[in-house]
């Protein structure tokens, strides 16, 4: 055998070259189409006097289409668009027909040839080569196809190029289909997490809206003077089951947001003796209702972490709304912090909730951090909730850098839940000063000087002034919350879709004299579009405060309110004390 010549080295140096590269478009990512050019274009240089064609199936498999074929006239590609394959139907469509080669000599003689003749000697064509063209699964993708304008036979070298070519546009093929597949799985999962995010948003609005009448109507009835005295405990009983299941639904779309990766957390630096504080006001009614002994020892000399304060503030209430719950009447519940040196991981703050109640066995430990749980879960459920708080704690300390865990000596001994968190290395000196303040007292501690779920207390700045557009659907809340509003002093027009709200906007702006509304509070979800269009059509016409009231609260309701031109985003049932606040801060800045 001899051995090859400079001219064949160099030639078979060149259509590797031209395979890597084709091979690297692959890999890269290029247009099928170019790719499919570039094998078309490697076999056509590397053999004088070929016209290379690659037809590719359609989705039913049974016709061909040209896909790359540069060199061929374009009147025969045209003529054989959509051929349907068969056992007679030229090389083509025969070789995507059988699945195997077909090699067509002569095409004036070759019955395979018969109806497309004509056509092709019209354009010069005398003998055509197909390989099909194979998924890595053996599927027919297509076919790659070499012409002549001679009568021949393919040598080896020619067979060689056919199944080089053939094999490039398979690998193409697969990757291409590859790729088209993994876009639409992608895509069918960003249509279901859209999906899941408007359910999630419209069952937020739903589940919210009924609440808002509800605890407005609390607020209006506590500020009456003729209310009698033994119906107030009443009345705070039902604010602080308003503000529970308001809770309950916070706590079913935390969870969802957390399996989804969708919780956002705003970072600030934070004082954890103040959060804990927050926490205990939030449960000082049902403390006060279970006549519990509630303790601070807050001694930690640093008490400043990186936080989301509000989450943090919310592993609080978790921890202590569970300490309430299970520490039977007459219990005490402890609050202690303090400071913990670590060489490797700096400085941390422990916060330790200590209860009295039922405790639980240490087998049960495992269960209590999971979803839908409660401790003792082989009796009957007796307390109230869904088994969500310490799951969501859990994981919201975890996303602060934290740990949470807890410990009971066994039923009936109570139980402590330990929180560790970081400490902020910049955390200025004079914080400690409050900490020593704060580790003063280990006695009870006392009442806050106004009980969760009362009116707000009167202001000495006018609030009459202030004219106020309340745009809401749910005719209950409406009537509610401008009754209230009207309570507080406030001169409140009420409208219940976008175009009433342009309407009764226009109509104030152009009266004489001219009573243009100061502050919007908006509802999102209106039906016939958006309190988005309202606000944004508002701020055309004039300078304008404004605050969404809705029950639309996820992450992405709050972001797009606020760039729509909204002031605040205030999440419903919203307490009158807190949005008259939110008002005069509006109007009057911060208090």
């Amino acid at each position: 055998m001899s051995s090859p010549t400079a001219a064949q080295r160099d030639r078979a140096a060149r259509l590797l070259h031209g395979q890597k590269r084709i091979l690297e478009m692959i890999a890269t990512g290029e247009p099928l189409s170019d790719i499919l050019h570039a094998i078309t274009a490697l076999i056509e240089t590397h053999s004088e006097g070929i016209f290379c064609s690659i037809l590719l199936l359609d989705e039913s498999g049974q016709r061909l289409y040209p896909a790359a074929a540069a060199s061929l006239p374009e009147a025969y590609n045209q003529a054989i668009r959509g051929v349907q394959i068969g056992p007679d139907v030229g090389s083509c469509g025969t070789a995507a027909y059988l699945g195997q080669r077909v090699i067509s000599p002569d095409l004036t003689t070759d019955p395979k040839w018969a109806r497309y003749r004509e056509l092709a000697l019209t354009h010069g064509l005398r003998s055509c080569w197909s390989e099909p063209i194979r998924s890595r699964s053996g599927q027919v993708l297509g076919t790659f196809a070499i012409y002549s304008r001679q009568v021949a036979e393919p040598d080896a070298e020619q067979l060689r190029l056919i199944e080089i070519a053939g094999h490039l546009a398979g690998i193409a093929l697969d990757r291409q289909r590859a790729a088209e597949e993994l876009r639409r799985a992608k895509q069918a999962a960003e249509d279901a997490s859209a999906a899941k995010d408007q359910f999630l948003a419209v069952l937020s609005h739903e589940l919210r809206t009924p609440l808002t009448p509800v605890l407005a109507t609390i607020n209006l009835l506590q500020q009456r003077s003729d209310l009698p005295a033994d119906l107030r405990p009443d009345l705070a009983m039902l604010h602080r089951n308003v503000q529970l299941q308001a809770r309950l639904i916070d706590d079913l779309l935390d969870l969802t947001r957390i399996a989804r990766g969708k919780l956002e957390l705003q970072f600030e630096l934070s004082d954890v003796h103040e959060l804990l504080r927050a926490a205990v006001s939030t449960c000082r009614p049902d403390i006060d209702a279970g006549r519990l002994h509630l303790r601070y020892e807050l001694s930690a000399r640093r008490h400043q972490v990186w936080a989301d304060a509000a989450r943090l503030q919310q592993v609080f209430w978790n921890l202590l709304s569970n300490a309430v719950k299970f520490t039977p009447p007459g219990g005490s519940i402890t609050l202690r912090s303090s400071t913990l040196r670590d060489q490797q991981q700096g400085e941390w703050i422990r916060i330790q909730v200590i209860d009295t109640g039922i405790g639980f066995e240490p087998q049960e430990l495992p269960r209590l951090f999971g979803a839908f749980e409660q401790g003792q879960g082989s009796t009957p459920r007796r307390f109230g909730g869904i088994g969500l708080g310490l799951t969501i704690a859990r994981t919201l300390t975890q996303l602060h850098g934290g740990r949470l865990w807890g410990e009971s000596q066994g039923s009936n001994r109570g139980a402590t839940f330990t929180v560790e968190l970081p400490l902020h290395q910049q955390e200025a000196e004079a914080t400690t000063k409050a900490s020593a303040r704060s580790s003063q007292s280990s006695a009870a501690e006392s009442k806050p000087p106004q009980d969760a779920g009362q009116p707000p207390a009167a202001d000495d700045k006018a609030t009459g002034e202030l004219n106020l557009l309340l745009v809401d659907d749910h005719a209950d809340t409406a009537q509610v919350l401008a009754r209230l509003l009207r309570s507080l002093g406030y001169h409140v027009t009420t409208a219940s879709s976008v175009a009433e709200a342009l309407s009764v906007a226009e109509a104030a702006r152009t009266a004489t004299p001219p009573k243009p509304f100061d502050l919007l509070v908006c509802d999102l979800g209106l039906p016939d579009g958006s309190g988005l269009d309202v606000v944004r059509q508002l701020k055309l016409k004039q300078p304008i405060k404004s605050i969404a009231l809705s029950g639309f609260g996820m992450e992405d309701d709050v972001r797009r309110s606020l760039e729509a031109g909204f002031d605040q985003h205030l999440t419903k049932p919203v307490d009158l004390d807190v949005l008259d606040a939110v008002i005069r801060e509006l109007r009057f800045g911060p208090q």
